[in-house]
C-alpha cells in the first residue's frame, strides 16, 4: 500500500495512462479530493515504492481528463496540460475557457457556471462541456454548450452544435464526466445525461432544442440496468 487511506476523506478521480514524451511507459496520477480541506495530488510511476504529492494545485483543480496520452484539468476558466518532471509536476494553462460566451445565451440571468474537461471516446477529442444554471445552490440548469479543443496555432474552442451519435454523462459535482457513442435505442443521442444535487433523478439535456427532463428516478436500494454502451 502505497498510502493510508485514513489521510483521505474522498477520492476525486485516479488515472491510469501511457504518458507520450515521457521517459516511462507508463504514470499513475491519483487526484485526491477532501472535505476537510487535505486535499493533494498523487502520482508515481513503476518501481517507485510511493507516491510523490502536490498539494500546491488540487484545491483549484475541478476535474482532470486524458487524451493523446497527456492528462488535462481545468481551473477556473482556464484548461492546464499536466507536465511532469521527474519528481515534480507542473500544471501549463494552455487555453481558455474565458473565450467562451459567458452567460449563453445572453438572455439568461446566470449566477452559477462550472466546466467539465472530458475526453471523446468516439474521435479520441478533448472536449469542454459549459454548464449553467440558476437558483441558490445551481440545481436550476439554464443551458448546456460543448465545445472541441483547437490545438492549432489559433488556439481556442469550437462550438459544436451537433454530437451525432454522441452522448455526454456528467456527475452532479463536476468530477467526472464521458462522452461516447452509442447504438443502443434506449439512449437519446447529441444528448447531455446528469445528475442534479439532490442526485434522485437522471435528466437529459438535448442539445439541438436546448432544454432538459427528468428520464430516470432513482428508487430503492437495488440496481436496473438502464442501457447499455457499446
Amino acid at each position: 500500500m502505497l498510502y493510508q487511506e485514513k489521510e483521505f476523506s474522498f477520492l476525486m478521480l485516479g488515472i491510469l495512462i501511457p504518458i507520450v514524451g515521457h521517459s516511462h511507459r507508463q504514470l499513475i496520477l491519483v487526484v485526491i479530493s477532501s472535505f476537510f480541506g487535505d486535499e493533494g495530488i498523487l502520482f508515481c510511476k513503476p518501481g517507485d515504492s510511493e507516491y510523490q504529492r502536490q498539494d500546491q494545485f488540487a484545491k483549484k483543480l475541478s476535474n482532470i481528463s486524458s487524451v493523446g496520452g497527456k492528462i488535462y484539468g481545468i481551473i477556473g476558466r482556464v484548461v492546464h496540460a499536466f507536465e511532469f518532471e521527474e519528481s515534480r509536476l507542473e500544471l501549463k494553462p494552455i487555453l481558455e475557457a474565458s473565450w467562451l460566451p459567458y452567460p449563453t445565451p445572453p438572455h439568461i440571468s446566470c449566477n452559477y457556471a462550472k466546466y467539465y474537461v472530458i475526453r471523446s471516446q468516439y474521435d479520441d477529442e478533448l472536449l469542454i462541456v459549459e454548464k449553467q444554471a440558476i437558483g441558490l445552490f445551481g440545481f436550476e440548469v439554464s443551458h448546456f454548450g460543448v465545445y472541441k479543443a483547437n490545438f492549432t496555432r489559433d488556439k481556442g474552442w469550437i462550438k459544436i452544435n451537433d454530437m451525432g451519435t454522441r452522448t455526454v454523462f456528467l456527475d452532479s459535482y463536476c468530477y467526472e464526466g464521458m462522452c461516447c457513442s452509442t447504438t443502443d435505442p434506449a439512449i437519446k443521442k447529441n444528448s447531455i445525461y446528469y445528475l442534479n444535487g439532490d442526485n434522485k433523478y437522471i435528466y437529459v439535456w438535448d442539445l439541438e432544442e436546448q432544454k432538459g427532463n427528468n428520464a430516470f428516478a432513482f428508487r430503492g436500494r437495488g440496481r436496473t440496468t438502464l442501457f447499455a454502451l457499446d
